[in-house]
């Protein structure tokens, strides 16, 4: 009852249609709707003071909102939904993880991409594959529930180990791609340190 009523209070567009979509039940991976929230909604179908309720598909609600919505409004840019800029954390390790991921990610491709517009045309090699891998890894990473610490143990267990090995493949795909451009540098894990005995 309270998520009908807030349907309503909260629907700014009165003026222009008078239908909303209310989504229920469990949603971010939750299961969707169980047999209670269905009997909820059956139970309040036509009660005075709650709105009438008429379950439908996602395309016949679109369907009536475009033939019954007078004068809609056109929404120009980014589709954000969310109040808030930027998230705290209870997984610093994660965040932490997933920056570092980031800026390896654009390290990596900077390098590979200057390391194929200098090489001569029969030496020209870049690892879509590993790359479109490595993205996928990170952009799971940043899931709305991992970043900001919700999600269970068990997930934070998998993002160390998923992390660990994009940042590997990552690396190794560096580190390759830096001796082919710098063939007479010594690898920084090799160089002497500052007055280090000869």
């Amino acid at each position: 009852v309270r998520e009908l009523l807030f349907g309503v209070t909260n629907y700014k567009d009165k003026v222009r249609g008078n239908e909303s979509l209310l989504l229920f039940g469990f949603g971010d991976g939750g299961g969707g709707p169980r047999a209670d929230h269905v009997e909820r909604l059956i139970r309040a179908r036509d009660v005075d003071g709650l709105p009438l309720v008429t379950f439908r598909c996602p395309e016949e609600f679109f369907d009536r909102l475009q033939k019954n919505t007078q004068d809609p409004l056109v929404w120009a840019g980014e589709l954000y939904f969310e109040l808030h800029r930027g998230t705290y954390t209870t997984q610093a390790h994660t965040k932490r993880n997933n920056r570092k991921s980031e800026v390896l990610m654009h390290n990596t491709e900077l390098i590979l991409s200057l390391n194929f517009a200098l090489s001569t045309t029969a030496q020209r090699v870049y690892p879509h594959e590993e790359l479109t891998a490595a993205w996928k890894t990170l952009c799971l990473q940043q899931f709305h529930d991992v970043l900001p610490g919700s999600s269970i143990g068990l997930v934070y267990a998998d993002s160390a180990a998923q992390f660990a090995a994009l940042q590997s493949s990552a690396t190794a795909l560096l580190t390759s791609a830096l001796a082919n451009l710098l063939p007479e540098q010594q690898p920084p894990s090799a160089a002497k340190p500052e007055g280090g005995s000869g």
